[in-house]
């Protein structure tokens, strides 16, 4: 890193860390704002009664974990990386394909209509033009 890249990411440091304590501030006030207009409705409940155990997880600090999470954090490495390579193959084999390729079901209808079309193109030139485009083809000039 250059010494103008440091300086330039230096000199950012401290407007952000002011920018997240104002941030910081604002929706804490935000919260307590809201809270407070819950209050009078609900007695003696709170906005937190309303919050989802995982949205209360991630509040206080911890990653909550779904049935997939558990199961992904189970498996070791050798294992996560098979799951990985199946994704990755399945995600593969269920991608739509261009006609081109050979896989695709119109690839022999598309085959045909592309020779029409270039016989058609290929007719229309005079024999001349046709000897220049087999010249280019073969790399002559």
């Amino acid at each position: 890193m250059t010494k103008y890249a440091t300086a330039g990411i230096a000199s950012y440091l401290p407007g952000m860390k002011l920018m997240a304590q104002f941030i910081n501030e604002a929706m804490e006030y935000h919260i307590r704002s809201l809270e407070e207009q819950l209050a009078p409705q609900d007695g003696a409940e709170t906005a937190r009664n309303y919050i989802s155990a995982s949205m209360k997880q991630a509040i206080a600090g911890e990653t909550p974990k779904g049935r997939q999470g558990e199961q992904w954090a189970k498996l070791s490495a050798e294992e996560r990386s098979a799951e990985m390579k199946r994704r990755l193959a399945l995600g593969r084999a269920n991608r739509p394909t261009h006609p081109r390729d050979p896989r695709h079901p119109g690839h022999d209808a598309w085959i045909a209509k592309l020779r029409k079309s270039q016989k058609k193109a290929w007719s229309n030139l005079t024999p001349a033009e046709q000897k220049i485009k087999i010249a280019k083809m073969r790399g002559v000039k």
